[in-house]
């Protein structure tokens, strides 16, 4: 677990949010909100996290927070959004004042590694916000639907999660601008893994014709349709490998091989090892 540290009690701190809802789908292990709160702290203020594996999104609504992240520093202003992919280690501080206000989006899964690299988020940095106000009701509603717990809102999550991460991306002024076509598609081959749907198919639900679709996939991400697809399998089968018992068959099943031996050839040509010696390999490393 990562460490969470107060060296001063604040005087007043008030979680308004603080939900979390383990449904235990594959669909929520993919990508899944670990936590939403909203926090408010009136005196010093460090807090220090040692690997921890998601993603978090903190939001300055109000006064100052100073935060190092890998050893680079950041200032948070009211409006400014830290983004930090699974650092080794993040300190937070309170600034001048020794008040602020802020949300957070906490996020986690197994294909959250590939989604950050699609969207270009994949390194710390700081968004400032012209509306900061937008992005805190996105938080507060992922947060009201998990407090419901319905199954059924399990696909409108994951959707709102998608939407704000393509809203941050375009306010990234390094991140390429990707066609809403292949933002489409990469949408939906990185939530449905498994599905061997058609490249036909897949055109017909992006919005664009099988060559245009081809053209995008080779131009933005460097790959085809195929490769793209093969890679988010095997790195969900990493993932996989390493934090459940589940047998390789089950996991080629589970990520959409019929055959278990092109499952294994597929792995071996991605991670030079086999799924068994990529597993022992992983275990005594961990």
């Amino acid at each position: 677990m990562p460490e969470k540290r107060d060296e001063i009690t604040p005087l007043s701190r008030h979680v308004h949010l603080a939900w979390r809802w383990d449904t235990g789908s594959l669909q929520t292990q993919q990508l899944w909100p670990l936590s939403v709160t909203k926090s408010e702290y009136r005196r010093s203020y460090r807090w220090e996290l040692n690997k921890p594996p998601y993603l978090a999104l903190e939001l300055l609504l109000a006064g100052e927070l100073l935060a190092e992240i890998d050893g680079k520093s950041f200032v948070l202003k009211p409006g400014d959004l830290l983004l930090i992919p699974k650092p080794e280690k993040a300190v937070f501080r309170s600034g001048k004042g020794a008040f602020f206000r802020k949300s957070a989006l906490l996020l986690q899964g197994t294909l959250l590694d590939a989604i950050l690299t699609g969207f270009s988020l994949a390194r710390a940095m700081v968004i400032s916000l012209e509306v900061p106000a937008f992005v805190e009701q996105q938080f507060l509603l992922i947060g009201s639907l998990m407090e419901k717990k319905k199954p059924e809102n399990i696909h409108l999550i994951n959707g709102k999660i998608f939407e704000l991460l393509s809203f941050l991306s375009e306010k990234n002024t390094l991140a390429p601008a990707f066609p809403d076509p292949l933002n489409r598609a990469c949408r939906y081959l990185e939530m449905n893994p498994s599905d061997n749907i058609l490249l036909p198919e897949l055109a017909l639900l992006s919005g664009c014709s099988v060559s245009t679709l081809q053209r995008y996939f080779r131009k933005y991400c460097r790959q085809t349709v195929y490769e793209y697809r093969r890679d988010l399998r095997l790195h969900l089968a990493q993932n996989l490998l390493k934090n459940t018992t589940l047998s390789i068959k089950e996991i080629a099943a589970r990520i959409g091989y019929a055959d278990q031996a092109y499952f294994s050839n597929d792995f071996k040509k991605h991670s030079r090892l086999s799924p068994q010696a990529w597993r022992r390999e992983n275990s005594r490393s961990a």
